[in-house]
């Protein structure tokens, strides 16, 4: 997973090309702010006060909720493999959102803009969004990748403070199965983690952490993977199933 500012450094090493084709894309689409014509133009300036402002809207806006979020991601991850392997891509696409009508051989969406896409054989990549739901590009149009990708959004209209404290947080029923601290690694761990991350975003020693992660790992709810002298954890699709039947709860 990428930090946010390493995104922010592949943004300022965007090729002025590439931008500018982007930007003339979304044009198309709708009104563009008078800066944009200075990004397009490859403005330093223009960059570096974007770059400034998806930090301050980040700190503000994504920051304070992101554990809730990221969590609420992973468990929906594991019910989409779930409904996979139970009901197949059709019970995948008939649950994606509301606005989403699943009516084969056409994924139906709620949408002001009136527009058709054709996938003409391409697969489509569906990634769970913590803001809206929405299809970056037009499939059609010559720069989109070859497969396109549709976002849908989990996060859904659920209070800010529920994602911002954790929705397993103190008072949450798994802390009462597992235990406040034990709770709290596997909400960390949902966005994957290294021991020391773990340990900085719980809390707790590195040794502590460290000892609940592996805890957890015997338990099959979380996966350790080690690269050199760290060692990385995920959520294995049990742990994540865990997660989110402990916040429908």
């Amino acid at each position: 997973m990428h930090t946010l500012e390493e995104e922010l450094d592949r943004l300022l090493a965007t090729p002025r090309q590439e931008l500018r084709a982007d930007l003339e894309y979304m044009a198309q689409h709708r009104s563009l702010p008078g800066w944009a014509r200075e990004l397009a133009d490859g403005d330093q300036g223009a960059a570096a006060r974007l770059v400034q402002s998806i930090r301050d809207y980040h700190r503000i806006a994504v920051a304070p909720y992101w554990r809730g979020l990221a969590s609420t991601i992973a468990a929906d991850l594991a019910e989409r493999a779930r409904q996979l392997r139970d009901g197949g891509l059709e019970q995948v696409l008939s649950t994606l959102h509301p606005r989403m009508r699943w009516r084969p051989p056409h994924l139906e969406i709620d949408s002001p803009d009136d527009l058709d896409f054709h996938l003409c054989g391409r697969g489509l990549l569906l990634a769970a969004s913590a803001f809206m739901s929405y299809v970056p590009c037009d499939p059609d149009e010559e720069q989109a990748n070859e497969q396109p990708t549709l976002y849908y959004d989990v996060a859904g209209d659920g209070p800010p403070r529920a994602l911002a404290t954790g929705l397993y947080g103190p008072q949450g029923g798994l802390a009462a199965l597992v235990g406040h601290s034990r709770a709290a690694v596997l909400e960390a761990i949902a966005e994957g983690a290294s021991t020391s991350q773990l340990a900085r975003r719980v809390g707790l020693s590195i040794a502590s952490a460290s000892e609940h992660a592996t805890v957890l790992r015997r338990a099959g709810l979380v996966t350790t993977h080690r690269t050199g002298r760290t060692r990385h954890h995920t959520l294995t699709p049990l742990g994540a199933e865990l997660l989110l039947h402990a916040a429908a709860s």
